[in-house]
Parts: structure tokens; C-alpha cells; sequence
């Protein structure tokens, strides 16, 4: 079958069937567009009402005592937390009581202390450990010496010459410095 309209009219036929289609899209775009606001407007409504009623509990919440309580209880533990850091010792500082664990570690069962004093020089470079007691015999006194002498926190272990003249049961006075 021969075609007889001419190209014109073709185009012309062809543009408008184009120009057809693009207004039903943008009206079935513009349907759903409405359509999508209908649906999403009730969802808008709770939101909101959601919204200030949050609002409503957040300044209900500012005003109420407990909140007031509990800002006087965070800045009164605060201030306990800032006097116990006060009185706690620096992180590098030794403890006596570990001073006195680790003499007291090297002691062998053969070995009694009777007395463990501490005593702190004016300008904190060096300290004094002063140890009395009775060794059961003049090797456990000795070894318990040497093992002093290794701890790498008493620079100098005195021990007078005198207290190991006596065989059995000598009574010792044992001196520890260092900078502790």
C-alpha cells in the first residue's frame, strides 16, 4: 500500500502524537505527585504533634527538681573526685608500703624484724629505711643483705661490721638509702 500523505504531514502527525504522549506523562506525574502529598500529609501531622509534645517533656524535665538534684550530686562528686586526686600520691612516686614489701619479701624464715622505719629527707632526694631484728645465724644474715643489695631501689645497704660478730641469734641494724 502506497503512502500517501507527505513527509511533512508525517512529521507534523508525528510531533503532535509526540507532543500527546509527553502531556498524558507529565499529567500521570502530576497525579502521583498529588496523590504522594495526600499520603504523606497525615504522617507530617504526627510527626509534628510528636515533635511538641518532646518539646513539652524536654522543658517540663529542665524545670523539674530531680534534674536540679542531680546537677548538685555531679558537682559534689566532682569535688570528691578533685580531693581524692589531691590526696593520692603522683604516679611515679613509690609507695612506703611497697618499700616495706619488698624488704620484707627478701626475708628468709630465719630472719625476724622487729622494727621497719621510714624516714624522708627535707628535699625528697633521698629517704632512709632503718631495719632492726634478729638473724638465727650470721649466713642467713648475709644472704638477706646481698638480697637488699639487689633491689634496684636501694642505692646503699649499710650493715655495721659489728653485727655480725655474734654466731647465733645476732641482732642486726640494717640501713637502706636510695630515692624512694
Amino acid at each position: 500500500m502506497f503512502n500517501l500523505l507527505p513527509e511533512t504531514e508525517k512529521k507534523h502527525i508525528l510531533k503532535e502524537y509526540s507532543m500527546r504522549r509527553l502531556v498524558v506523562l507529565l499529567f500521570f506525574l502530576l497525579v502521583s505527585g498529588l496523590i504522594a502529598l495526600i499520603c504523606i500529609f497525615p504522617s507530617k501531622l504526627l510527626s509534628q504533634t510528636k515533635e511538641e509534645n518532646i518539646r513539652a517533656r524536654i522543658e517540663t524535665t529542665k524545670k523539674s527538681p530531680i534534674l536540679a538534684e542531680s546537677e548538685l550530686l555531679i558537682s559534689t562528686l566532682s569535688a570528691a573526685n578533685l580531693k581524692l586526686a589531691a590526696l593520692s600520691p603522683p604516679p611515679n612516686e613509690i609507695l612506703i608500703e611497697d618499700l616495706f614489701d619488698r624488704v620484707i619479701a627478701r626475708k628468709s624464715t630465719n630472719i625476724k624484724l622487729r622494727n621497719l622505719v621510714y624516714k624522708r629527707s627535707a628535699n625528697k632526694d633521698s629517704s632512709t629505711i632503718q631495719l632492726t631484728g634478729v638473724a638465727l645465724n650470721r649466713e642467713s644474715l648475709s644472704t638477706f643483705v646481698e638480697d637488699l643489695k639487689k633491689e634496684p631501689l636501694f642505692k646503699e645497704v649499710n650493715l655495721p661490721v659489728s653485727d655480725l660478730t655474734k654466731g647465733v641469734n645476732a641482732t642486726f641494724s640494717i640501713q637502706l638509702k636510695g630515692t624512694f
